[in-house]
């Protein structure tokens, strides 16, 4: 049996933004944009 376990990106990166990312290899970009939300966890 296996446990997923979901954890906030804003916990890793606390800003509402950050510059996207262009993978060279692929050409993709990766964005993040998280919730401007407080966290409390309980």
């Amino acid at each position: 049996m296996v446990n997923i376990v979901k954890i906030r990106g804003s916990v890793f990166a606390p800003y509402a933004s950050l510059e996207p990312i262009k993978d060279p290899a692929t050409g993709r970009v990766f964005e993040y944009a998280g919730d401007a939300r407080e966290f409390t966890p309980q």
